[in-house]
């Protein structure tokens, strides 16, 4: 029979013999994880089918990867990849966010995205392009957005965003709009400015206008 003096010595001898090992497959973990820096972006989409090519553990290491090299892709190309996720391997939608948005946002040259808007029908660049004015409250942007909600622009999203950011500011259209019941029924609004990406007016607060 083994004493319980012995016992807590055995284990400890096990833990000793197979720490090696764990901290190798860990640090093995970690080096594929670092690894993705080293790959091309087109190689990086390719995983996406197939995560062993690049030994990442799930899709959000790529999609972590490819949004961090948002900052060096043109502004033009990040335009188009509203419409192509491959121009710039990211996307946007309610899981991911809105990688694409917020670093056009960050950059700050948003009249010239709002000139862009006019210069194209595809409702995909057109609801990017909302999303990425939505970060702004100024003066020019909320003329933007009255313009797109009073021309009826099909934007793929039935103008969501702009009359959400327009309830905000408590316009009487923007409140008639959601409490029509053509959104999601209910409306508030604040004085705030727009903030963060999916942000929602909805209150539980019934307008009737």
């Amino acid at each position: 029979m083994i004493s319980r003096r012995v016992v807590p010595l055995m284990l400890s001898a096990v833990v000793i013999c197979f720490a090696p090992f764990v901290s190798s497959a860990q640090s093995g973990q970690q080096a594929a994880a670092s690894d993705l820096s080293k790959l091309s972006t087109d190689k990086l989409m390719a995983c996406y089918v197939n995560l062993k090519l690049c030994g990442a553990s799930d899709i959000w290491q790529i999609s972590d990867e490819l949004n961090s090299r948002l900052p060096s892709v043109p502004s033009e190309r990040l335009v188009a990849c509203f419409d192509d996720w491959k121009v710039c391997g990211a996307q946007e939608d309610r899981t991911s966010g809105w990688p694409i948005s917020d670093e056009l946002a960050r950059r700050g040259d948003i009249q010239w995205l709002l000139d862009r808007y006019w210069q194209t029908r595809n409702m995909m660049i057109r609801n990017g392009i909302e999303h990425v004015a939505y970060h702004f409250d100024t003066p020019e942007v909320t003329a933007f957005m009255k313009k797109v909600v009073s021309k009826r622009v099909f934007d793929g999203e039935d103008r969501y965003w702009p009359v959400n950011y327009l309830a905000k500011k408590c316009d009487t259209v923007a409140l008639r709009e959601l409490s029509s019941g053509r959104y999601r029924g209910q409306a508030a609004c604040n004085t705030r400015p727009a903030s963060s990406s999916w942000e929602n007016v909805v209150t539980g607060q019934r307008f009737h206008i």
